[in-house]
């Protein structure tokens, strides 16, 4: 893997975000996320579609449909 392959890997994490990448010392950090995420094998793009779904305030009827889209979405 080339510096340039790892570096965008890095930002796309960094963003989703499953670590804390700094670039110009080009430290790793794991999130809680990322550590949870790893754990359970999910992969980076499964958690930017639950990223994109997510608000802020949600009702119970907002989580059920969350739930049912991810269903969808991350088979």
């Amino acid at each position: 893997m080339t510096v340039t392959v790892g570096f965008r890997r890095a930002m796309r994490l960094d963003k989703a975000p499953m670590i804390r990448f700094n670039q110009r010392t080009f430290e790793f950090n794991v999130t809680d996320l990322g550590r949870t995420a790893s754990h359970y094998y999910i992969k980076c793009n499964r958690v930017e579609i639950f990223n994109e779904l997510i608000k802020p305030f949600m009702n119970e009827d907002d989580i059920f449909v969350l739930m049912s889209q991810a269903q969808n979405r991350f088979l």
